[in-house]
């Protein structure tokens, strides 16, 4: 009956009482939970600051690959709040009595309650980073940048807060964390990844390269950048970090070449957000995926049956779906190279 109710009610109008309820739950945690994440986070930008007074821009591309991995690490942690926790066992809970639809709407909108948290920590990160590192890129190539790459790491700990709960959870984030920093381009080199299709792959997969490519760019081409002057000197630390100079794109986005290419060929530059924000788009029909399976295997007793007569054909039908979701992933992640 409660179904039967739900479903007479307009979609809109459920993700609009999902948005609702998840805006009230983020301000009765505006303190302490929020107050505290924001002050993690600029413990952690100000840290890194404290730890390189004087680096510069001279050798900039592994510190801040260090930069975007505990960004990430925090970001991961700040994440948990939507989806895990009580949100956890309160979806478990639901899918017993709601449809699969609904729990898709329940998703959305709970998502779109959750860009709160990105824009509010991406205005942190951004107002310190700019106050304490020194960097050619202006606020708001800064603020694009750091948004679109916490909408990439909360869509990927989106997936994690839905499978796992707990220690768990907090262990998938950390180790998914450092395969995203080995996959960011800075040591070993992105082209040296590349070498591999599981490498590509991976590379293509990881919010921090794209973060990092970015970031170096909005540098190289800020006001006031000097990249131009290092490249008559001679300098040659960002040709043998993929960053070569006379590669600089003259316009944005560059059509000489797809990102796939460009890297290959030792030219690591990337020069806008869009990639990142397709890459949170796609880790969240993941994780809406795998919270419509969990529901369902809730809703049915544990086993999700597909409307199988026997556990056999059950199990059949969902190593297939898994290996879908699999290769689908793996196609995505290939398409994002073919941009530009």
């Amino acid at each position: 009956e409660a179904e039967e109710r739900a479903s007479n009610v307009h979609w809109a109008q459920q993700v609009w009482v999902h948005i609702a309820r998840g805006l009230l739950v983020t301000s009765r945690a505006i303190w302490p939970t929020l107050v505290c994440h924001f002050c993690l986070m600029v413990i952690t930008v100000s840290g890194f600051g404290a730890a390189f007074p004087k680096f510069g821009w001279r050798v900039p591309f592994f510190r801040h690959g260090l930069l975007f991995l505990l960004l990430g690490l925090v970001l991961g942690n700040c994440s948990h709040r939507i989806f895990g926790g009580e949100e956890y066992d309160m979806a478990g809970r639901e899918a017993i009595v709601v449809s699969l639809p609904q729990v898709a709407f329940s998703f959305i909108g709970k998502d779109i309650a959750g860009l709160v948290d990105i824009v509010f920590n991406s205005m942190v990160i951004t107002l310190t980073h700019r106050s304490l590192i020194a960097t050619n890129a202006s606020h708001s190539d800064l603020f694009a940048l750091f948004f679109a790459f916490a909408y990439a790491i909360y869509g990927v700990c989106h997936i994690f807060a839905i499978l796992f709960d707990g220690h768990k959870f907090r262990l998938t984030v950390i180790f998914s964390q450092l395969m995203f920093f080995l996959m960011g381009g800075t040591h070993p080199k992105g082209s040296q990844v590349m070498n591999t299709t599981f490498g590509t792959i991976m590379i293509l997969g990881a919010p921090q390269r794209w973060g990092i490519t970015q970031l170096v760019y909005r540098h190289a081409v800020g006001i006031g950048s000097t990249v131009t002057a290092e490249h008559l000197r001679g300098n040659g630390q960002w040709s043998g970090n993929d960053y070569p100079l006379m590669h600089l794109p003259e316009q944005c986005p560059d059509r000489s070449a797809n990102v796939l290419e460009r890297w290959r060929n030792h030219n690591a530059f990337s020069c806008h957000c869009g990639q990142l924000l397709l890459l949170g788009l796609l880790y969240r029909f993941l994780a809406m995926t795998c919270l419509l399976l969990r529901s369902s295997a809730k809703a049915s007793g544990g086993e999700l049956s597909y409307g199988m007569s026997t556990n056999l054909r059950s199990r059949m039908t969902r190593n297939l779906v898994n290996v879908f979701l699999v290769f689908f992933t793996l196609f995505q992640f290939v398409f994002l190279g073919q941009t530009y």
